[in-house]
């Protein structure tokens, strides 16, 4: 009888933006240089111990930046395309579901980037809403995370300082 290639315990595929692939399990644990040269650290949710959100300011990542990897073939996840933000941001938390990717971008608040040509690596920024007017700089206040699971279409961004926002981005 064969074991399957890639049992997982825990799975997480990327990160907003040290992305990576580790099944904590059987087999796959990648070094995090292999998929983003420079990676410092794996954001495991092990030990949250994270210091992933770093890249954009300190690390000579001037925007906000988002990296996206086909992972059909776990043996061989290629990175297809990186969606550049425009704002010095930092990104923090991404959740897709359906067309869309909603993504929380501490100062630069909510954004929202349709999934319509993502197999291209591609993304395109189709709404936003800032809860943090005062500036994009690469600070830890605003949008702390998004949640677009809700039945009815409606999104919530939590901010640090700001609470909670409940959004219809329905015509967005």
């Amino acid at each position: 009888m064969s074991v399957p290639q890639f049992v997982a315990a825990a799975a997480l595929f990327g990160h907003t933006h040290r992305p990576f692939l580790k099944v904590v399990g059987d087999v796959l644990v990648m070094n995090p240089s292999d998929v983003y040269p420079g990676a410092e650290e794996l954001c495991d949710g092990l030990d949250n111990d994270c210091d992933d959100e770093l890249d954009e300011g300190s690390a000579g990542v001037p925007t906000t930046r988002t990296l996206i990897f086909d992972i059909a073939d776990l043996s061989s996840p290629q990175l297809i395309g990186t969606y550049t933000g425009g704002l010095a941001a930092i990104d923090h938390n991404l959740y897709v579901r359906s067309d869309y990717t909603y993504q929380a971008n501490y100062r630069g608040g909510l954004r929202l980037l349709d999934n319509d040509d993502i197999a291209n690596g591609n993304l395109t920024e189709v709404g936003f809403f800032d809860i943090y007017p005062a500036d994009n700089s690469p600070d830890f206040n605003g949008a702390w995370n998004v949640y677009p699971f809700f039945p009815s279409g409606v999104v919530i961004v939590s901010g640090i300082e700001q609470g909670l926002f409940i959004l219809d981005v329905s015509s967005a």
